[in-house]
């Protein structure tokens, strides 16, 4: 099993697409096909739960690159 700590630019790559999200979506979703245990650990700091918020919200709110409805649904889906 493999360690990771993905800071909240990774973190930001598994709900909204730009450059990074692909090789992020299948490092989270990577299992042992024998198995069905994931292959790694995913860690995130305390701050990330802000730092994502605050991003996702920037990208619906200031660049229009994602809707409101879709950011709060990642934010939601993020802190659980």
């Amino acid at each position: 099993m493999s360690n990771y700590y993905f800071d909240a630019s990774a973190i930001v790559k598994r709900y909204a697409i730009e450059p990074g999200t692909t090789w992020v979506r299948q490092l989270c979703a990577a299992l042992d096909t024998e198995t069905d245990e994931r292959w790694q650990a995913i860690f995130v700091g305390e701050i990330s739960r802000v730092e994502v918020a605050a991003a996702l919200t920037q990208k619906a709110r200031r660049t229009r690159e994602i809707s409101e409805q879709d950011a709060e649904d990642a934010i939601e889906l993020f802190v659980k």
